[in-house]
């Protein structure tokens, strides 16, 4: 059976002349259409707090769920790393559930798995970030698993 190579060619050249025609014919019409109206946004209720050492806490209620989510924000990240040092700051988030003055890697981890929790830390260019998501039920033992990762990190080698 004989095959013929060019089909390839053909498809990509028949490809390109409906594309070359779509082109002159919005160019014909004045150029793309205007955007529509944008969709109304609506976000939630929320409220805002600052506690005595100056730390902000905004609180977003979705009662739909028995989950919550805590996230801890602190200013530093990548764009804060020394020079020559560059990735310190995504290697110590990496670190922070590899061990506490209080707990080692596999206590960590047991602990977070036992709760059905999850327990992350990140880092983009001015931010660190701790997050932790559990059942409410929960939220005092993920609270202190995420504190003591967050306060007394041991970074072992």
């Amino acid at each position: 059976m004989m095959t013929d190579r060019r089909l390839p060619i053909r498809v990509l050249s028949a490809t390109l002349l409906v594309l070359a025609s779509a082109g002159s014919t919005l160019a014909q019409q004045g150029g793309p259409p205007a955007p529509g109206p944008m969709d109304p946004i609506s976000f939630p209720e929320y409220a805002e707090y600052t506690l005595s050492n100056g730390a902000r806490v905004i609180v977003v209620e979705n009662n739909e769920q028995p989950v919550v989510t805590v996230n801890l924000r602190i200013k530093s990240g990548s764009a804060y790393d020394p020079h020559g040092r560059e990735g310190l700051a995504g290697t110590t988030a990496s670190m922070l559930n590899k061990g506490t003055t209080t707990r080692d890697s596999k206590e960590i981890a047991e602990s977070i798995d036992f709760l059905g929790a999850s327990i992350s830390a990140s880092v983009g260019a001015d931010w660190t970030s701790a997050t932790a998501t559990v059942l409410t039920a929960f939220l005092d033992e993920a609270l202190d698993i995420m504190a003591d990762m967050v306060k007394n990190p041991t970074f072992p080698e």
